[in-house]
């Protein structure tokens, strides 16, 4: 069945072979332009839409299609804002700690887990990569405090400020209670709200745990979110 496009064409079609010979043919046909006007008025009308039935098809260049806030039929409050917030994690394994010192005695004390072996001690760090602006939102840790008098404390995110001469350092989370051979366990410090927004550019971080001998770490947990603009 054709539409009203090809009909459209094709009445076109009769309407210029109709004017071209009342053009051509002089006098003699000049009375087809009574019929060229019966057949525009009464019939080609037909081929055309009428302005309701236009607006009811089309959208006029003031107007805003009604679904126009949607993509694949999904609201626009659905889309991914330059303000949403986007949650993030930094892990680092027991292996990824080392001594502070040159001069600590440490070792790989199985399963993954670092640490320093009986009669030493002393402090493991592992160095953090967060994006610069997000916000740390945890900090946990999981320890092996195994032996009588062997104690693991001071678990935090440390912050060295690389802005002076000297370096100074603070800390993003406040130290857990100091664990007194608890086995296997796992400590979560206090963020520090007025230093957990994540400054690169003035900032090195790192976790830290001040371990007493015998003990270890499996690794630490840093939690954080950031800008989806930022990530």
């Amino acid at each position: 069945m054709r539409g009203k496009g090809t009909r459209a064409r094709t009445a076109g079609l009769i309407l210029a072979g109709i004017a071209a010979g009342s053009l051509l043919g002089g006098p003699a046909v000049a009375h087809v332009g009574g019929n060229v006007r019966h057949l525009i008025n009464k019939h080609l009308v037909n081929f055309f839409y009428t302005e309701s039935e236009a607006d009811g098809r089309f959208i006029n260049s003031t107007e805003k299609a009604s679904d126009a806030d949607k993509l694949d039929g999904i609201d626009s409050a659905s889309f991914l804002q330059g303000t949403s917030i986007l949650p993030g994690v930094f892990s680092c394994p027991g292996t990824g700690f080392y001594p502070e010192l040159s001069t600590t005695d440490y070792g790989a004390l199985g399963d993954g887990e670092r640490g320093v072996p009986p009669g030493h001690s002393g402090t493991l760090r592992c160095a953090v990569d967060l994006p610069n602006g997000a916000t740390v939102t945890s900090v946990t840790f999981t320890l092996n405090d195994r032996p009588a008098g062997g104690t693991v404390s001071d678990c935090v995110l440390a912050r060295t400020d690389l802005t002076v001469p000297v370096a100074t350092e603070d800390t993003v989370s406040t130290p857990p209670a100091a664990t007194a051979d608890a086995g296997h366990v796992t400590v979560i410090g206090t963020i520090i709200a007025a230093n957990a927004v994540v400054a690169n550019s003035s900032f090195g971080y790192s976790l830290a745990c001040d371990l007493g001998e015998g003990t270890g770490v499996f690794g630490a947990v840093v939690t954080y979110t950031v800008p989806a603009s930022a990530g």
